[in-house]
């Protein structure tokens, strides 16, 4: 009796266990870090969006202060979060030099086509590049992205949207298709001196400073030559004139004109992030990268544009697959609309133009087009003063300098050659100054 009592229980006990061997344990989700510098609502709209599509990994936000001192000494020791913002104001040359960083190449590679490449610029995916390796992805384009167009303006001169293979001379002649000069409608912004600088570093690749911004560059022939450039395209009276340009928009330079409809194409540039989200609906709406060289069909060499921002994974972290989904899932569609309609609106646009347009020119709500008018009026001005290409000392005095003689080139008063002769030696000498 003992014996059969025994038998059972070792029987009912085997039974147990196999039952539960092939009965899947419930796993932990893998916790995956990520650090940005200070709360974001568009950030943590699209992590919670990524939280609620998964089953086996799990996100956890961490807002940090004091970023920029922090994440160095956090890399150093090995104690980074998985993934985290960067940017390069916020470390990432320094970090892809020393090593710090997960290189994303191959992941990059194998995802390409899920990734959306051909939709996304070859300058955001060069910020992370260091010895042709990527240790960083682009999720937010600020600046320098292409060219904006009014498409309701092309559908009624009967133009077709320009592509992708456009030259500098498509540009231009699409320009001067745009021009109705007795309606009051021009082809491209105003050219006042801050959009000059923008059309020379876009259309010819060339830059008005050396890349420290400690010497202005107006006594080489690359300068001058771009200059001589502008002084065509305001001889072919594409661009509104400077007194007209007053009216469009504060500065005598902003391209309100555009914003309400009266210009055909405008350059990307420091104010998109203000004007774009303000249009509504009196238009339609698209972007195009900037048009290649008319000889090599190649795009002007641009250096990189400071305001993208990107993310990378730190170098030693074990879970590289579950860090590039939620990388993924950053730049998706479905990450964009999360943070547009928890929000209403994006700060910045997305690095896709397809979203670009869909997501970042459409606000879901009116109010919002209301709230970026008044950034607008309130930041143009200062954004305008500053281009990317810009002096490293002294910038605020050279700003003044520059506008003001310029405004005279402008006016057809003196040429190209005269503003550079006036402005290149001056400029340089306040460089000096400001670097004592």
């Amino acid at each position: 009796m003992l014996r059969k009592c025994l038998v059972g229980i070792l029987i009912l006990v085997l039974s147990i266990s196999t039952i539960l061997s092939f009965t899947p344990l419930a796993s932990a989700k893998i916790k995956i870090r990520y650090a940005h510098w200070g709360s974001n609502p568009f950030i943590e709209a699209t992590v919670k969006a990524f939280n609620s599509s998964q089953d086996k990994i799990e996100v956890v936000f961490e807002p940090m202060a004091e970023y920029t001192t922090k994440m160095p000494v956090m890399l150093a020791a090995g104690t980074a979060p998985h993934v985290f913002s960067t940017g390069y104001w916020a470390g990432l040359p320094t970090w892809m030099r020393r090593g710090v960083l997960k290189d994303l190449t191959s992941l990059i590679e194998r995802d390409k086509k899920e990734l959306g490449l051909e939709d996304v610029p070859p300058m955001a995916l060069n910020m992370g590049k260091y010895r042709d390796r990527y240790y960083a992805f682009p999720f937010v384009i600020n600046t320098g992205y292409g060219v904006w167009y009014n498409a309701t303006m092309m559908k009624n001169v009967g133009l077709p949207e320009p592509k992708d293979t456009w030259t500098v001379d498509d540009y231009i002649n699409y320009a001067m298709k745009l021009t109705d000069k007795d309606k009051k409608l021009y082809g491209i912004d105003p050219i006042g001196y801050d959009v000059a600088a923008r059309i020379l570093q876009v259309l010819k690749g060339t830059f008005l400073y050396n890349v420290d911004g400690t010497k202005f560059l107006g006594d080489t022939s690359k300068v001058r030559e771009g200059f001589e450039f502008i002084a065509d395209l305001l001889r072919k009276e594409i661009a509104p004139p400077r007194a007209l340009a007053i009216q469009l928009g504060p500065g005598g330079q902003a391209p309100f004109g555009w914003q309400m409809g009266n210009i055909g194409m405008t350059i990307s540039g420091p104010y998109m992030n203000y004007f774009i989200l303000t249009i509504g609906n009196r238009f339609e709406v698209n972007c195009v990268m900037p048009p290649r060289d008319p000889v090599t069909k190649k795009w002007y060499p641009q250096e990189v544009d400071p305001n993208f921002m990107s993310i990378s994974a730190a170098a030693n972290q074990e879970e590289t697959e579950a860090a590039w989904e939620f990388i993924k899932f950053y730049n998706s569609e479905a990450g964009v609309k999360a943070a547009w309609e928890a929000v209403g609106w994006l700060q910045q646009p997305p690095i896709h133009r397809k979203l670009m347009v869909k997501y970042y020119a459409n606000p879901r709500e009116e109010k919002m087009r209301k709230i970026n008018l008044k950034m607008w009026a309130s930041q143009t001005v200062n954004l305008l003063r500053y281009p990317y290409n810009a002096p490293a000392y002294n910038a605020e005095k050279i700003s003044d300098l520059l506008s003001n003689e310029y405004d005279k080139f402008w006016d057809g008063k003196i040429t190209a050659k005269e503003f550079l002769d006036t402005v290149t030696p001056k400029v340089n000498a306040l460089l000096k100054e400001g670097a004592k």
